[in-house]
């Protein structure tokens, strides 16, 4: 019956190591998905609950809340602004600027499309890279 089977010498890649430069990308897209669940709230009305497990020493586990940091906001002349942070500073995007501007809920959901694909093309380890560099808190042990 195994004679039915085509085989192979292949192996199992192993998984890269999380580097630094990983871990900050995935703390922008895990930002970027918690601002998509801010617009889906914003059109149904109803309040983002966000929660997280934590174990403490002694085992027991306990429910935590959450709360992240909206990056958009209405401007006085209607639009969306959007800014895009790692940990607490905002990322420069574009040529030094922060913020991108939206005419509606629609189009900021594209904004937020677009900057995840950059994040995961390596376009703003850059930016990353200078925030963490100023800001030590965030930066990585060597």
């Amino acid at each position: 019956m195994l004679s039915s089977l085509k085989f192979t010498d292949e192996h199992r890649p192993t998984d890269a190591p999380d580097t630094p430069i990983t871990k900050a990308r995935a703390a922008v897209l895990k930002g970027i998905q918690n601002q998509r669940l801010f617009i889906q709230a914003e059109r149904t009305g109803q309040p983002v609950n966000l929660t997280k497990t934590v174990t403490g020493k002694d085992g027991s586990e306990r429910v935590q809340r959450l709360r992240p940091r909206k990056w958009f906001w209405r401007s006085p002349q209607g639009h969306i602004c959007l800014e895009v942070f790692y940990g607490h500073r905002a990322l420069p995007l574009h040529d030094g600027k922060a913020v991108v501007t939206c005419p509606d809920l629609d189009a900021l959901e594209a904004a937020l499309t677009v900057i995840a694909q950059s994040v995961l093309a390596g376009e703003l380890d850059a930016a990353v890279a200078d925030v963490q560099a100023t800001d030590k808190r965030l930066r990585t042990k060597p």
